[in-house]
C-alpha cells in the first residue's frame, strides 16, 4: 500500500460521518481484507465509537452498570485498559484520538468513565426510497443498499458473529474471515458467503427473494422447504417464490437460474437500471424505490405490457415520457403520486 496513504485519517472520517472519496474507500476495504486482525480489533473499536454517541442525560447508576460490563469483557481479552477517572464524560474526538493512533499496530481497549452502557441493541442503516448508500461493516465487509432498503445487525457482529438482517435489496462484497461465515437473513431465506460478491433482493411486498453471485460462491438455505443447502457458482441466479398461503403445505417455489448477465440485477448500485422484456407492474416498482413515488393503475390490463432499456440519469418525467411514446398508455403526476391509464380514458 503506498505509505503516504492515511488509514487512520481515512477510518477517522467515516467514522465521524465525513464524505470520504470512491478511491479512499476502496483502499479502505483493501486493507481490512488484507489485514484479517485488524479487521477484528476495528470491529470492537466500531462499537465503542458507536456507543459513544449515549445521551448526555443517561442515568448515572447506568453508565456505572455498563462500564462494569465494558471493563470485564476487555478484560477476558486481556487487553491494556486505560481509564478515565478525572474526566466523567470523553468526548468523541479525544477518544478518537486515544484509539485510533495505536489501532493499526496494536490497538488497546479504551473505557469511558461514567459515559458508557452496554445495550442489546441492533444497529441499522435504513436508505429511503429515491437514494441509495454505502455502508462499511465493522468487519470491513462493503454494503450498498438500494432505495427503501435496510440491514441491522447486533453487536457481536465481527467478533462473535458476522450476521445481518436484510428487507430490501443489497450488494454485498464480502471480506473473508475464515472463523465467522457471513450471512444474510432476508424474508426467510439464509444466504452464507465467504469472500463473496452477491447480490440479494428481498422487498417485503415482492413475490419472490433473488440472490444474484458475482464472485465467490455462496450457500443458501430455507428453513422449513429441503434439508440440504443450494450452493450458487459466479453468474448463477438463485430465486424463491413465496408460498402464496401461509401454512405448512406450501413451501414456495425454488428456481436456479445459470449463465445470467449479472450486470442486469446489479446495475442499480451505479444508478443504473437495465429492463429486459419486464412487467410494468414489476417495472413500476423499481421506479417507486429510484424515484420515490406512488404509482397505481386505472386499468389493470396495463400492467401486462413489457418494456425493454435502459435507464440512467432520466428524471421520472422522461421516463413516463418514453413509456407513453413506445406504448397504449399516459399518466398524471400530484406531487408523489402517479396515475397510469389508457391513452383511450381520461382519470
Amino acid at each position: 500500500m503506498d505509505p503516504s496513504v492515511n488509514i487512520e485519517h481515512i477510518f477517522l472520517n467515516l467514522l465521524e460521518g465525513g464524505e470520504i472519496s470512491a478511491e479512499e474507500l476502496k483502499i479502505l476495504h483493501a486493507w481490512l481484507e488484507s489485514n484479517p486482525d485488524e479487521a477484528e480489533k476495528y470491529a470492537d473499536f466500531r462499537e465503542i465509537w458507536a456507543l459513544a454517541s449515549v445521551p448526555e442525560n443517561m442515568a448515572e447508576s447506568e453508565c456505572r452498570e455498563g462500564y462494569r460490563q465494558l471493563e470485564k469483557r476487555l478484560r477476558a481479552k486481556r487487553w491494556p485498559v486505560i481509564r478515565m477517572e478525572k474526566q466523567r464524560r470523553l468526548r468523541v474526538p479525544v477518544l478518537a484520538a486515544a484509539v485510533i493512533a495505536g489501532m493499526v499496530i496494536a490497538i488497546g481497549a479504551l473505557h469511558l468513565w461514567d459515559s458508557r452502557i452496554i445495550r442489546k441493541e441492533r444497529f441499522v442503516v435504513e436508505v429511503p426510497a429515491g437514494s441509495r448508500s454505502v455502508t462499511i461493516l465493522p468487519d470491513g465487509t462493503k454494503v450498498t443498499l438500494n432505495g427503501d432498503s435496510k440491514i441491522s445487525y447486533d453487536q457481536g457482529y465481527g467478533r462473535s458473529n458476522r450476521n445481518v438482517d436484510l428487507s430490501g435489496e443489497g450488494y454485498f462484497e464480502v471480506v473473508h474471515n475464515a472463523r465467522h461465515t457471513f450471512s444474510v437473513c432476508a424474508a426467510g431465506a439464509m444466504v452464507a458467503a465467504h469472500g463473496t460478491v452477491f447480490n440479494v433482493k428481498a422487498y417485503p411486498e415482492d413475490p419472490s427473494v433473488e440472490t444474484t453471485l458475482v464472485k465467490g460462491s455462496v450457500s443458501i438455505e430455507i428453513p422449513g422447504h429441503r434439508k440440504e443447502r443450494m450452493f450458487l457458482k459466479p453468474s448463477e441466479q438463485f430465486t424463491w417464490l413465496k408460498p402464496v398461503v401461509a401454512d405448512d403445505s406450501d413451501k414456495g417455489r425454488v428456481l436456479i437460474s445459470k449463465g445470467i448477465d449479472t450486470e442486469r440485477y446489479t446495475s442499480w448500485i451505479s444508478g443504473r437500471l437495465i429492463i429486459q422484456s419486464e412487467l410494468l407492474a414489476d417495472l413500476s416498482l423499481r421506479l417507486e424505490r429510484k424515484y420515490d413515488v406512488e404509482i397505481s393503475f386505472e386499468e389493470q390490463d396495463l400492467k401486462n405490457l413489457r418494456f425493454t432499456g435502459v435507464l440512467e440519469d432520466e428524471t421520472i418525467e422522461q421516463v413516463l415520457e418514453v413509456l407513453k411514446i413506445t406504448s397504449n398508455l399516459d399518466f398524471k403526476i400530484s406531487g408523489r403520486e402517479i396515475v397510469l391509464f389508457s391513452c383511450r380514458k381520461t382519470p
